[in-house]
């Protein structure tokens, strides 16, 4: 098997009574440091997280098309070896 049947394709994402494991961290620092601030982040989080969840994204397709839109396609390479050698 190819493409995404590969087996280490096949874990589920953690999850905390339902909501991703993201999602639940600003709730246990609320626990901790109780404000109204917090609280909505958790909520902002949560929703955040559901609506790539229904759109079919992951967390991880998410962050990596993040980083292609800020660095771009192409990366610069330094040939230090080149460099050195020259």
């Amino acid at each position: 098997m190819q493409g995404r049947y590969h087996w280490s394709n096949t874990a589920l994402s953690p999850r905390f009574f339902g909501v991703h494991a993201v999602g639940v961290l600003p709730f246990f620092v609320l626990l901790l440091y109780k404000s109204w601030w917090l609280f909505w982040l958790g909520v902002g989080l949560n929703l955040g997280l559901f609506a790539l969840e229904r759109s079919g994204v992951t967390l991880a397709a998410c962050f990596r098309y993040a980083n292609l839109l800020i660095t771009g396609r192409r990366k610069a390479v330094n040939r230090l070896l080149d460099e050195l050698f020259r």
